[in-house]
């Protein structure tokens, strides 16, 4: 009767282990309910950011934003997911701060570049912007490798409109993505416009040599400005100088350079021979404008081009020729070498200016000489330091004193009626004396060069029209214009209060002054004297270039061939400096 028992044992041993299993599924299961619970499925949320607001302004140019999250974010997901894009100009607002389409940004008509495909791009974590964007992750409120640090590789374009957009792929370290205010899938964006080059931090940019020069090995010195003045104080001030293959030259020992505003413009010795064949660009540095920061590499820097040899040689005077015009002594380099000339006159700051092929300074001789001729020293400085210099007599002719005046400005493409509206601006540029009269036909101008003029006058014909009786002071500007001129005329700038009119009968020049550039001067009859001319003018034919004026750059006044140039501010000045 025994046997019976052992199906019954065999059969308590299979529940007790049926009894061990479902209390180990039993146990595994509330381990997998707990560890559900405890899972993060909440996406990380922007908490704080140094871009406040849906629009900032004067935004540095290589500002570094922070974007501060509710919990840390997964480096991996950041590829792809991160933008600073630059809004696109569709015209100008330089008068008035309206546009036909977009936004008015420092006189930039400006639309946003991001569309849906864009957008969609960020979201999916595959986008490719124009812009190059450095960015990190640090610690903040929100835990380890909370904080995103994100700025462009290079400085941005001043006075520009851009956004900062990160897309929807931007996840937690749990895989959650990036949600909104609402707790929904989204993305974070804020945009801002950008303040001046500077704005960051010096950055330098290339005067000397040009871009795209091929310089000898054993260059000298450089030359570069800056758009906010740099600081000189401090230990061992530098720049970079970055060859092609990364390898950097140091730029010391800066001086100022004659003529400039204080820290705007540096000479800086280079401290090591360059490469041949390799081509070299500023970078950063150690030298600090007057807030601290220091340098930063400029963006799409120029470069030169190292040659193969040293240059040994001095460079050649009898490249130089010297003449004077009206109260101006000029100085003309006309060669094959790239270098600095130098006018040095008695008593004058001297003249300076580089470059290649030709190269011309002037300077303005306030004080007449009274005799026929004037002492003055040419200098020629070339690329790798070379020196060239010898003191010439320059003949002032035997006429008289020529007056004090230049040609400053002239508006040929007013933006109100044409002749009407155009005028011809002469400044006196004395810095101290008496006032001058001068009687009705004292003074003539004409639209036509000195040698036409002076050809009509020896044959006794007649050329050009008479200025008006009128009185000139050091500093003082006199605005001539045709007698249809109205300076009520809302389309053009009106004329500064108080500054002297000269109004012509017709209108100016030949039935008006040429858009295309023409010559003018203004010269005296008896005897033929040339008092100030514009040799080589500015053609104004553009659109762009309705309502704005041709400026002379030169301190002096004097009619250099490099010298003029359109307005910088995109108008026109009458009766003032722009």
């Amino acid at each position: 009767m025994g046997s019976p028992s052992a199906p019954r044992a065999s059969a308590s041993a299979s529940f007790r282990v049926f009894g061990l299993l479902l209390a180990f599924l039993v146990t595994s299961a509330s381990a997998c309910v707990e560890w559900e619970a405890d899972a993060d499925l909440e996406g990380p949320r922007v908490i704080a950011a140094s871009l406040a607001g849906p629009r900032t302004l004067e935004v540095g140019v290589a500002e570094v934003h922070e974007i501060a999250f509710s919990e840390p974010i997964d480096p991996a997901s950041l590829a792809g997911a991160l933008a600073i894009v630059e809004w696109e100009e569709v015209g100008r607002c330089d008068l008035a701060p309206l546009c036909a389409e977009g936004s008015c940004e420092r006189g930039r008509c400006q639309v946003d570049p991001l569309g849906s495909g864009e957008l969609g791009r960020l979201d999916r974590g595959d986008f490719e912007g124009m812009i190059a964007v450095a960015w990190s992750i640090v610690d903040g409120p929100g835990g380890p490798g909370s904080v995103l640090r994100i700025g462009p590789a290079e400085p941005l374009v001043e006075f520009s409109r851009h956004s900062l957009v990160i897309g929807g792929a931007l996840r937690d370290r749990s895989g959650a993505p990036l949600v909104d205010g609402r707790g929904e899938r989204g993305r974070w964006r804020a945009d801002f416009v950008t303040a001046g080059r500077g704005s960051s931090g010096p950055e330098a940019e290339l005067l000397v040599p040009a871009a795209g020069e091929v310089v000898p090995r054993n260059l000298a010195t450089v030359v570069t400005r800056f758009a906010r003045p740099v600081a000189l104080a401090g230990d061992d001030p530098r720049l970079e100088l970055v060859g092609d293959d990364g390898a950097v030259i140091w730029l010391v020992e800066p001086m100022p350079c004659a003529g400039w505003v204080q820290g705007l413009c540096l000479e800086w010795r280079v401290s090591a021979g360059l490469e041949p064949g390799r081509g070299y660009r500023l970078g950063g540095g150690t030298i600090r404008d007057r807030e601290g920061r220091e340098a930063i590499p400029p963006p799409a820097a120029p470069r030169f081009v190292a040659a193969a040899d040293e240059d040994r040689s001095p460079p050649p005077l009898a490249a130089v020729t010297t003449v004077r015009r009206g109260r101006c002594v000029h100085a003309i380099y006309e060669g094959d070498e790239a270098l600095r000339l130098e006018l040095w006159i008695d008593g004058l700051a001297p003249a300076r200016a580089s470059g290649e092929g030709r190269v011309a300074v002037a300077s303005f001789l306030e004080d007449w000489p009274g005799a026929p001729t004037i002492d003055a020293s040419i200098v020629l400085v070339d690329r790798a330091g070379n020196h060239a210099a010898e003191l010439r007599s320059i003949a002032l002719g035997e006429g008289p004193e020529p007056p004090p005046l230049a040609i400053a400005e002239v508006l040929a493409n007013p933006a109100g009626p044409e002749p009407a509206q155009e005028f011809v601006e002469l400044v006196d540029p004395r810095r101290g004396g008496e006032a001058i009269a001068f009687s009705g036909e004292a003074l003539w101008i004409a639209d036509r060069s000195w040698e036409e003029i002076e050809a009509a006058l020896a044959g006794g014909g007649s050329i050009g029209q008479a200025l008006p009786p009128f009185e000139t002071t050091p500093g003082a500007r006199a605005v001539i214009v045709g007698g249809a001129y109205d300076p009520d005329d809302p389309r053009d700038p009106a004329p500064a209060a108080g500054s002297t009119l000269l109004t012509l009968k017709g209108s100016l020049g030949a039935g008006g002054l040429s858009n295309g550039g023409e010559p003018l001067t203004l010269f005296q009859i008896s005897p033929p004297t040339l008092v100030a001319s514009m040799r080589t003018p500015v053609a104004v034919q553009a659109a762009a270039d309705q309502g704005r004026s041709i400026v002379n750059v030169d301190a002096g006044g004097c009619d250099r061939d490099d010298g003029w140039r359109t307005h910088p501010l995109g108008s026109a000045s009458p009766g003032w400096a722009p």
